[in-house]
């Protein structure tokens, strides 16, 4: 437990440095551009994640899961086999935006977009194509320190960016969202890139073995990599698609709103997902015994019960005062969608969890029925439910329905394919967890400010969940070290 707490710490520190300037970039576009130039921001950088998926085969995570399952002499021929796979997809996918952007742009963008916009998008496809290369090399090789500080290049950029960029849009520039979204990326490529080298990790051992597209470790790759390259796209299709339609129907200010609360979602969601995922899927790729794979996935587990109701009841309570200072007065308009969000981003965390096994044993049959489906039943219901109710709130309703059917087909499914069942304290847990996270939902559905009294309210309920969650040894040690502290020996207990 301490191994992964401590790989959460600094892999979570990273995560969150780097939203923190992402958001202020939105901050100063928001300030800058108002609500329609974030929601052309947020459409251009959906569609730089599209293309992302496109230009890798969607294959960071089997990159990762590659190296983490090989010995160590294996390692640098499958390393090479994947880097001529990314360099031939992205030169394809980068030659295919530039000769067809002028066809493609009306139909990715809409007919207001200039063209030429989409042509700037091989920035960002070169960016993100290297940087999800070499992370996932250092990932492989749990080189998590080196991880932590090429992560940290790539905000630092934008933060020297993002005023010059805002200026130029302001001013008619609009190609230059494709400099944002690119240049960072290229950064902290060249970075990890330098890290992988100096350690030697592309040298050829002795026997030297074969580099191309139909060895073993080039089957591997496209084997678990089709069923990610189809859900990938399934999933930034939907969101490309969401975003399209609220364009379309409601326009771009509209879709501003939206894409703040999505945002706001994801953000500190991805602190989490970002900080466990260095560690889980690895350590889960490795782990070849059954009882070991039953311990890790139940600690993940625990961890998230213990930490997501207290963060998401914290959220909730400051959610008109994120938008306020992230990103504009302007824009709270969108917390009808993101507190809808918020109750659905515990579940989202926990299937989460339950669903990585799927990647790290390269079950890519099984994660593809997943994604598929569920990806076509959420887009299905969102253009029916568009059809009905034509808000922006119907998509953050789909968003909690979607991710409480999903956290129940993932419990299932390991249970009865890893035979792995949640404990009752688990369950007990999980059940409190939720009740504390509507309470406050509840507390502060359409309040917009922070009253000393109702947040008290939200989030006493919040930390007596996480104190009914820890194991009756955890409280002793805890209640030990408060009454040793009050005491003056606080450095006695250990």
């Amino acid at each position: 437990m301490l191994e992964i707490l401590k790989s959460v710490f600094w892999v979570g520190s990273a995560t969150l440095f780097n939203l923190l300037v992402w958001v202020v970039a939105g901050k100063v576009l928001a300030v800058m551009l108002g609500p329609a130039g974030i929601g052309m921001y947020g459409l251009l950088r959906q569609l730089a994640q599209n293309l992302n998926v496109v230009a890798t085969f969607n294959g960071s995570t089997t990159l990762v899961q590659g190296l983490a399952s090989r010995p160590e002499d294996q390692r640098p021929t499958y390393a090479r086999n994947v880097a001529m796979i990314f360099l031939g997809l992205g030169m394809a996918t980068g030659l295919s935006v530039l000769m067809g952007a002028h066809w493609l742009a009306p139909r990715l963008l809409g007919r207001e977009v200039p063209s030429g916009v989409l042509a700037w998008m091989v920035l960002p496809i070169v960016g993100m194509s290297l940087s999800s290369f070499f992370l996932g090399m250092l990932n492989g090789y749990r080189h998590l320190k080196a991880l932590v500080v090429c992560q940290a290049v790539g905000p630092v950029a934008a933060l020297a960016l993002i005023y010059p960029v805002a200026l130029w849009i302001r001013g008619g520039g609009i190609w230059a969202y494709g400099l944002i979204l690119g240049v960072p990326y290229i950064l902290i490529g060249l970075a990890a890139a330098l890290v992988v080298f100096q350690r030697g990790w592309f040298i050829q051992q002795r026997p030297a073995k074969a580099v191309g597209l139909f060895n073993k470790d080039s089957r591997h790759f496209f084997g678990l990599s089709s069923a990610l390259l189809i859900g990938g796209a399934a999933t930034t299709g939907l969101q490309l698609f969401i975003n399209g339609m609220v364009a379309r129907r409601l326009g771009m200010a509209e879709l501003g709103q939206f894409w703040v609360a999505w945002s706001l979602s994801m953000t500190y969601v991805t602190v989490l997902l970002g900080s466990f995922s260095a560690y889980y899927l690895p350590t889960l790729s490795g782990a070849k015994d059954a009882e070991a794979k039953r311990t890790l996935i139940l600690s993940f587990t625990r961890i998230v019960i213990l930490v997501m109701p207290v963060l998401v009841t914290l959220v909730i309570v400051c959610k008109g005062e994120l938008v306020r200072l992230l990103f504009s007065p302007d824009l709270l308009p969108s917390l009808k969608v993101f507190r809808w969000m918020l109750m659905g981003d515990f579940l989202k965390v926990l299937s989460w969890v339950w669903a990585f096994p799927m990647l790290a044993y390269a079950e890519g049959k099984t994660f593809l029925v997943f994604e598929v489906v569920t990806n076509l039943v959420w887009g299905l219901l969102a253009w029916i439910g568009f059809q009905v109710f034509p808000s922006i709130e119907t998509m953050g309703q789909l968003f909690l329905g979607v991710y409480l059917l999903y956290s129940v087909a993932t419990m299932i499914y390991l249970g009865r394919v890893h035979h792995i069942r949640l404990p009752m304290p688990h369950l007990r847990g999980i059940f409190a967890g939720l009740g504390v996270i509507f309470w406050a939902s509840f507390l502060f559905w359409n309040r917009q400010g922070m009253p000393l009294i109702w947040a008290l309210a939200a989030v006493g309920p919040a930390m007596l969940s996480l104190w009914v969650a820890l194991s009756a040894s955890e409280r002793r040690l805890i209640s030990d070290w408060i009454a040793n502290s009050l005491a003056g020996r606080g450095a006695d207990v250990k």
